[in-house]
């Protein structure tokens, strides 16, 4: 790697020294330094002393500048390295058992639960780790979501078509006849489609569930008992909902859920069918 060139600063305190270096050795110098105290005493008296100690003084004080100057201090050239990006497979490291398990459960259950505390990593592992696993399988059909919307209702439907839209590759929207970017109401037809024609089932994750819920507290936990809207009752208030319901049972898709331990129990609003339930730790 190519030495790193020298900071503005490190370049100033390097001329700095060698300037003060200089100008202390000049002053050490019996005639010139003669010559410069007559000039300083025309002005103001100074005891002979000080005209010993002041060359000590710029000498030793450049040569520490100049010190300072010409050492390298550390600095990091690249940091972009060490940012770390959920959705870089190549910043997951030593979970191949988990994205072995996690895609496994995904396959045989219609519907799993992943469970961890917040910044355990269930983010980098859906995005890292599965989607890229899944990709490369070719089984199911990573659709990942974690934007919610604004509207309980509305909110998800649209998120997903986006999802939806951006998963799909030039070939893939060609297969399904798609030339622009589908209208919600289409969602359900859609992944339909998605099996029919691609020959995949569509893997519908849901990651920070716990945003959506926490959003929506209102809806979610109605009542004077304050208790989680239990799944039959969220199908029957939510149209979206329903519609994943019924894909469910259609066979049409499977479903991950992501969210934090301390709002697990709010899971219970989405036991759309009899879910597989994975606790992520670090």
């Amino acid at each position: 790697m190519n030495e790193p060139r020298r900071t503005f600063d490190e370049r100033l305190k390097a001329i700095s020294g060698t300037l003060g270096v200089l100008i202390g050795l000049l002053a050490l110098v019996p005639q010139f330094s003669k010559h410069i105290s007559e000039a300083v005493d025309a002005v103001i008296k100074l005891p002979q002393v000080v005209w010993y100690l002041v060359p000590v003084l710029l000498l030793l004080v450049g040569l520490f500048v100049l010190r300072d100057g010409l050492t390298r201090s550390s600095r990091l050239l690249r940091p972009e390295a060490l940012l770390l990006k959920a959705d870089n497979p190549e910043h997951l490291k030593g979970r191949e058992e988990d994205i072995d398990r996690l895609s496994a459960l995904c396959d045989e259950y219609q519907q799993v639960n992943l469970v961890g505390e917040s910044g355990a990593g269930k983010s980098a592992l859906i995005q890292a780790g599965l989607c890229p696993r899944l990709k490369a399988e070719q089984r199911l059909f990573p659709i990942y979501l974690n934007v919610w919307g604004q509207d309980w209702e509305a909110g998800p439907r649209t998120a997903l078509v986006l999802a939806l839209w951006e998963a799909l590759s030039n070939a893939d929207r060609q297969t399904l006849g798609l030339t622009e970017l589908p209208k919600p109401e289409h969602l359900v037809s859609l992944l339909e489609q998605v099996k029919a024609k691609l020959g995949r089932t569509a893997l519908l994750i849901f990651d920070q569930f716990d945003d959506y819920q926490t959003r929506h507290r209102a809806q979610f936990l109605a009542g004077r008992r304050r208790t989680w809207l239990p799944a039959n009752r969220l199908i029957t208030a939510n149209v979206f909902w329903r519609d994943m319901k019924e894909a469910i049972d259609n066979q049409t898709v499977h479903c991950l859920f992501a969210t934090r331990a301390d709002t697990a129990d709010g899971v219970e609003s989405i036991h759309l069918t009899a879910p597989r339930c994975i606790v992520w730790t670090v």
